[in-house]
């Protein structure tokens, strides 16, 4: 079983641009460092192969912050759609795949993510925002990527048709949040 997790190297002023708009360039980065150290935290306790994909300048703090993580690949592509495409197209076995947005998974929507998989396709977590959170699948397809409408409410609802229409079946797991913006952290802020 691995699990794969995409993520951003901690770099002033890059990323959580939403986030930063209402806390500012310093207090963002900090937040950042915070859902990274909580996303290490609660996965440390999970029995995969684990590894992260990230994007930025250099690796650094990821390796300090996920110590128990082997495996680090920078992603590569030119959009969402190009870098999970990249990063997934050798994955043959069993996987699961986060990003870094949602530090604070439930430890039992993973196993149920997992288990699920004995009877299911593709597992697939929602988000508030019309996103997903949480992608499992059994034997990586890669047209479960294309002709999605990256960054908007559609995410979710066409990579759900793209499993369905390719007749695969498809568990949909709980709703989860991600941390985009100033509410989302005061929700994660709030339940730490």
């Amino acid at each position: 079983m691995k699990l794969i997790i995409f993520a951003r190297e901690p770099e002033l002023g890059v990323g959580k641009s939403r986030l930063a708009l209402d806390l500012g360039i310093e207090k963002t980065y900090s937040a950042y460092l915070e859902i990274l150290t909580k996303l290490s935290q609660n996965i440390a306790c999970l029995e995969y192969s684990i590894e992260i994909h990230w994007t930025g300048a250099r690796l650094n703090l990821l390796k300090e912050i996920f110590p128990f993580v082997s495996s680090f690949r920078k992603q590569k592509g030119q959009n969402l759609g190009e870098i999970l495409k990249n990063s997934l197209m050798h994955q043959k076995d069993r996987t699961i795949i986060i990003g870094s947005d949602s530090p604070d998974i439930p430890t039992n929507i993973f196993y149920d993510a997992v288990n699920k998989l004995d009877s299911h396709d593709y597992t697939l977590g929602s988000t508030q925002d019309g996103g997903y959170y949480l992608l499992g699948f059994n034997s990586y397809q890669d047209y479960i990527f294309d002709d999605i409408s990256w960054s908007t409410a559609l995410v979710y609802r066409e990579t759900k048709s793209n499993i369905i229409k390719n007749n695969h079946t498809l568990y949909e797991l709980p709703q989860w949040y991600d941390i985009d913006t100033l509410a989302d952290y005061k929700k994660f802020k709030s339940k730490s």
